[in-house]
């Protein structure tokens, strides 16, 4: 009877043990999980805009130097479009950061709906984004460019009086043989920003030799200013081969 209580009891306790060890080691998996996850959020937020979800500019700018160096070995079309919200300024000083915030979220959903999801999209500055179009002809980058302005330009502020809307001015420049890198192109397409602005705002302006000789920047109003998304290509209903709205979900 001894022998029996003793042995049962021996596996009582080997049972205790064995529990408890089972839970110590589970909760260390656990532990281990959780730790893996916070990890991954945090490595996920240093790639993230805080305010629009999408690419900040150091990672759209590390993603963009290896898509730059793989046109170099393999050149493969890519475009850069650079896009900032005219007078942005103007939002945050009349209605304040909240809505201006709000009008910079809009924006960045609306032309992620616009390209494709390997698409490159990131905010590089204040009221600056930039799109990086993989295996893309200037035609298509232009029609894409000229689709996203038009868009923009019906999209009300968040927060604003009724029928106000904002505009945004487009550079772009595609990559060539003569960018050493990608702050080449990077360049050559904030130019073009720069010269869309100068013209007066909610324009797009290329830049390229494949539009004057030397690649000085040559401004192209697009649309209702001189027609030129027929004249550059036509899709038929204003859309690019591969870029239908709603395609894309960067960001």
């Amino acid at each position: 009877m001894v022998t029996l209580v003793s042995y049962g009891l021996v596996n009582f306790l080997g049972l205790l043990i064995s529990a408890r060890l089972f839970g110590a080691r589970r909760k260390e998996f656990q532990s281990h999980l959780a730790e893996q996850a916070a990890q991954a959020k945090i490595a996920q937020l240093a790639m993230e805009d805080d305010l629009t979800g999408i690419a900040n500019r150091r990672h759209f700018y590390r993603q963009a130097e290896a898509e730059f160096a793989h046109f170099q070995r393999s050149e493969q079309p890519l475009v850069l479009l650079m896009l900032d919200l005219d007078h942005f300024k103007r939002i945050n000083d009349k209605y304040g950061h909240g809505v201006g915030d709000a009008a910079l979220i809009r924006f960045a959903k609306f032309v992620a709906a616009q390209i494709r999801q390997e698409d490159l999209f990131g905010r590089v500055g204040g009221e600056e984004f930039a799109v990086l179009l993989r295996d893309a002809t200037i035609a298509q980058a232009a029609a894409i460019g000229d689709r996203i302005r038009l868009g923009v330009a019906q999209l009300p502020i968040p927060g604003g009086e009724p029928g106000e809307h904002f505009t945004v001015s487009i550079g772009l420049a595609a990559a060539s043989g003569r960018d050493a890198s990608f702050d080449g192109l990077f360049g050559r397409a904030d130019g073009a920003l720069y010269m869309a602005k100068k013209l007066g705002r909610n324009r797009l302006a290329m830049a390229g030799e494949e539009l004057k000789e030397g690649g000085n920047i040559v401004a192209q109003t697009t649309a209702l200013d001189h027609g030129i998304s027929d004249s550059v290509t036509d899709f038929g209903d204003g859309q690019s081969a591969g870029y239908g709205p709603g395609s894309g979900s960067n960001g």
